[in-house]
């Protein structure tokens, strides 16, 4: 994401928002939560919501995207 200037900026998401950024169900994205293969910031509130942060689901999408080119031998 960028600012107003064009700079690089990170943000928080949502479980929701970072499924529909991923592309993915709000399911998968709590499975790969559960897994570790993403790791929210510190739940917050009483009912302790997840929030993603844009730079670690960018991270995590181009992983993804390297994983799926792998031709296994």
């Amino acid at each position: 994401l960028t600012n107003s200037k064009g700079k690089m900026t990170s943000r928080t998401m949502l479980a929701q928002e970072a499924a529909a950024y991923l592309g993915a169900s709000v399911d998968q994205v709590r499975r790969w939560t559960r897994k570790g293969r993403l790791n929210p910031e510190k739940p917050y509130g009483k009912h302790g919501v997840s929030l993603y942060d844009t730079d670690d689901l960018e991270l995590f999408k181009a992983a993804e995207a390297a994983e799926d080119q792998v031709v296994p031998i």
